[in-house]
């Protein structure tokens, strides 16, 4: 499960246990803590999805579909090491034909 902790100067950040079971973090900066609240909900699910080896739920593929490769590629390298290029995912690592 991920957590949002909130600095004293008002940024907040998501805390998880990544599927190498090593613990991460998402700096989010001063956001809303409702903002906060449903990207923890989408890193969960990233995370669960890596570990169980299914595929996250609709929503988070859609949401994963709109973001623009730099968050993208923010996002999932640190969840589960998947990079974008060329607007197709790739798993870093794993040569493409």
């Amino acid at each position: 499960m991920a957590s949002i902790t909130t600095r004293p100067n008002g940024s907040k950040f998501i805390t998880f246990m990544s599927p190498s079971g090593s613990p991460r973090h998402i700096t989010l900066g001063k956001v809303p803590k409702r903002y906060a609240e449903s990207l923890k909900v989408r890193v969960e699910d990233l995370v669960s999805a890596a570990i169980h080896s299914h595929p996250p739920s609709d929503d988070t593929c859609r949401w994963l579909t709109s973001l623009d490769d730099w968050l993208y590629n923010g996002y999932t390298f640190r969840l589960v090491g998947v990079r974008k290029e060329n607007g197709m995912p790739r798993k870093s690592g794993v040569r493409q034909p």
